[in-house]
């Protein structure tokens, strides 16, 4: 018999009383019913307001901490015709926060620019000789998104060459913010922000309305593109964020959208939250992945269909060689000789490895694998060790990695995700003693992944009408999870290999005389 790699969870599940409850009170299948309840919407009004969320959603820009500072100082620097530098992040969530910026600012009649950092050369974040650049090119005002919280030493040059810099982020905040002129944040102390967990678009959307007086609704889109590519909660204003941009996206003029439509072959009425997911995000990730970001903030700003064409183009092109490197990598990284069915989590090293996508195969890894996974690229010149690990939801990656910190020289991240560097003679000693605290702090059931099953249903339950109102639901993400369902004591009627690469399996099954694919 074949082990599972993860551990099968039912999830709570609601009462026959319940759902027959809530059955007549909206007129929907049980199978509907019971996906509300297990979202805490029990009555008619609550399922109501979650499907159809309104401006009520939105929360006043100006109670997010420093709203009203920061647009008096961006206002009088438009005013001044001082320059203006939006400073951004390589990711999909940082290219369209820096878009989101751009735009406005120039809407407003600013002398504005923007950068954003190469991850090879200034790393991720406000970086020292970025700034200096920045200034010496005239720059008066460096407005951040998506980073600037933990940027000490380039904040304080900028404090001390007399350029005032303001931060919008959402990123957790360190004990001691480094010294900008003012904070948009919705995780700031003495904030009276109604929703923390806005993604860098979204406090970059916010800063926008604040500074235009008004909701600017051609922007809700590339808020949208970073709120469900950067995996923040699809819940309260995020949910109404992505829902309105989701829609707006069907329907753009941005002539860089509708370019990247058309070279990845996406049809405007069908997109949705796996439209971002695995087509628009990877691309706008790419440029960031393998060099610069720039030609992805050019394409969502670009107002010409031919430069836009290009662009997109480019950026196809892009992640085609991302996708080729990951195949790639993740091959290598999974043969026999590397992966060591004892680890309790996998330590894989190589100078060959190419550091953008290292985060992208450890995902595969611990897909693959059901344990955690650290990737890292090996410099030959300086011998060290830097990479990306990602976690299952039983382990604390951040908190593992704590506990052998001496071993590095600096790491980052949170639960699930974490960025390290660490000398190459280290990796041997770093990966023993990370395997020995894993076994001596959880339990076996903790060291292996867990999948959620959120129903258990027969075949008949999937009527067209059960399909069409759990599509309601979405977008999915997290805190919003898409449902998985257990169908129990089927008779398989026929197996086969699909997808480019034969990676995907269709069956078609049977039960009391119900057949479903």
């Amino acid at each position: 018999m074949i082990e599972s790699k993860t551990n099968w969870e039912l999830v709570d599940q609601p009462t026959e009383k319940e759902c027959a409850s809530l059955k007549e009170q909206i007129g929907s299948s049980s199978l509907f019913a019971a996906l509300c309840i297990q979202r805490n919407l029990k009555t008619k009004e609550e399922v109501v307001h979650f499907l159809h969320p309104d401006e009520t959603w939105y929360h006043d820009p100006f109670t997010l901490g420093d709203m009203e500072k920061a647009v008096e100082r961006i206002r009088s620097a438009i005013a001044a015709k001082e320059k203006i530098t939006v400073y951004g992040d390589y990711d999909a969530d940082g290219v369209t926060s820096t878009a989101i910026l751009v735009e406005t600012l120039k809407k407003m009649g600013a002398d504005v620019e923007f950068f954003i950092p190469n991850r090879f050369q200034h790393g991720y974040g406000p970086n020292k000789e970025a700034f200096k650049e920045i200034i010496v090119s005239g720059t008066q005002l460096i407005l951040t998104c998506d980073n600037g919280r933990s940027g000490h030493e380039a904040l304080l040059f900028a404090k001390e060459e007399n350029v005032d810099v303001i931060v919008t982020d959402h990123h957790e905040l360190p004990e001691t913010l480094p010294p900008a002129y003012a904070y948009v944040h919705p995780r700031l102390p003495g904030s009276a922000y109604a929703f923390s967990d806005l993604s860098g678009a979204g406090v970059a959307f916010k800063t926008a309305w604040a500074l235009l007086g008004e909701k600017p609704i051609e922007l809700v889109e590339l808020a949208a593109i970073g709120t469900i590519a950067d995996l923040v909660s699809l819940s309260d204003e995020n949910r109404m964020i992505a829902k309105e941009g989701l829609e707006r996206m069907k329907e753009t003029e941005r002539a860089g959208l509708k370019a990247l439509y058309k070279a990845c072959d996406i049809q405007p009425n069908t997109i949705d939250g796996d439209t971002i997911g695995f087509s628009i995000g990877p691309r706008l990730n790419a440029a960031g992945r393998l060099g610069e970001a720039t030609p992805a903030v050019d394409l969502l700003l670009e107002e010409d269909a031919e430069k836009a064409k290009h662009l997109s183009e480019y950026l196809v092109q892009l992640n085609d060689e991302r996708k080729r490197l990951v195949e790639r990598i993740t091959e290598e990284a999974m043969a026999k000789d590397r992966l060591s069915d004892n680890a309790l989590i996998h330590i894989l090293a190589s100078p060959d490895w190419h550091e953008g996508v290292l985060g992208i195969v450890a995902s595969r890894i611990v897909q693959e694998t059901g344990k955690p996974a650290i990737v890292m690229n090996i410099d030959r010149e300086t011998g060290l060790a830097k990479g990306s690990g990602r976690s299952i939801e039983t382990i604390n990656l951040f908190d593992a990695i704590t506990q052998v910190k001496h071993l590095t020289m600096q790491f980052g991240g949170h639960h699930m995700a974490a960025g390290l560097t660490l000398p190459s003679e280290n990796l041997s000693l770093f990966e023993e003693q990370l395997n020995e605290w894993l076994e001596a702090h959880h339990t076996e059931d903790q060291l292996k992944q867990a999948t959620k099953i959120h129903l258990v249903q027969p075949p008949e339950s999937f009527t067209l009408q059960a399909i069409e109102e759990m599509n309601l639901l979405a977008p999915f993400g997290t805190d919003n999870e898409k449902p998985v369902f257990l169908m129990k004591e089927v008779d398989l009627k026929s197996v086969r290999q699909i997808g480019s690469n034969s990676q995907h399996v269709k069956l078609t099954i049977e039960k009391n005389g119900c057949v479903m694919d």
